[in-house]
């Protein structure tokens, strides 16, 4: 993990005359607090509870077959045999408590969350996408770089060159970024909460030429997009949780 972002220029190996502060680091999962079951797996689960408590099974349940069938959608049943648990994937966590609390940073007004969701609502279709790493897509500032060290075992000093998570200005800055990035488009076609961004239209054509436009600013300003969190030409959508 630390080549990886070493390489991607995520963070620098340094000297430590060069370290100004030291916080505490720790690697866990990155998928802390998920059950790690599948959509089918907690269908069935469900099932089962409702069962135990005298109740009728909310699912129909598809007899002698490994289909279930979910509010007239049909999704395929995983065997107890072939399941297998996914991946743990692992993040750097940095405890910045005392960097913090030196650390004086204005907030950031994000807007009403409600209404941003009830201007994309009623429409015909709605598309959602999620920045990846976004963070990273911030520069650190050079006299703010030898602050953000940690001491790996064995290896040394490595401070941030782009901006980690668990700063007290992170968000400040993140979201004053985005701001920045998407001018023009954030409160015409698009809104946004956090890394969440959102535009919904009526028509076709509309929403192609939106999507069209949001994409060549993210090409342009070298933004990061999660593909998999990305869901587009969507009739019903969550945006920010709801």
């Amino acid at each position: 993990m630390l080549d990886q972002m070493e390489a991607g220029g995520v963070i620098a190996r340094v000297q430590s005359d060069y370290v100004k502060c030291v916080s505490p680091t720790k690697l866990v999962p990155k998928d802390t607090g998920k059950s790690g079951m599948t959509k089918t797996q907690v269908i069935q689960k469900c099932n089962d509870e409702l069962r135990r408590a005298g109740r009728p099974p909310m699912f129909k349940e598809v007899p002698n077959s490994n289909l279930v069938d979910v509010l007239g959608e049909t999704f395929e049943t995983v065997s107890s045999n072939k399941w297998e648990a996914p991946k743990t994937k692992w993040q750097i966590v940095h405890a910045y408590k005392r960097l913090n609390d030196a650390t004086k940073i204005p907030n950031f007004a994000p807007g009403d969350l409600h209404a941003k969701q009830q201007k994309m609502a009623g429409k015909a279709m709605g598309s959602v996408i999620d920045l990846a790493s976004g963070y990273y897509a911030v520069a650190m500032d050079d006299n703010s770089v030898p602050f953000t060290a940690f001491y790996v075992p064995g290896r040394g000093y490595y401070v941030y060159l782009r901006m980690p998570m668990g700063l007290t200005g992170t968000p400040t800055t993140f979201c004053e970024m985005v701001v920045s990035a998407l001018d023009g488009l954030l409160g015409a076609d698009f809104e946004n909460w956090m890394d969440d961004i959102c535009t919904a239209h009526d028509s076709f054509e509309e929403h192609l030429a939106a999507l069209t436009r949001f994409l060549d600013r993210v090409r342009a300003t070298k933004l990061s997009i999660a593909p998999s969190k990305m869901k587009i030409f969507q009739a019903e959508f969550v945006f920010a949780g709801a």
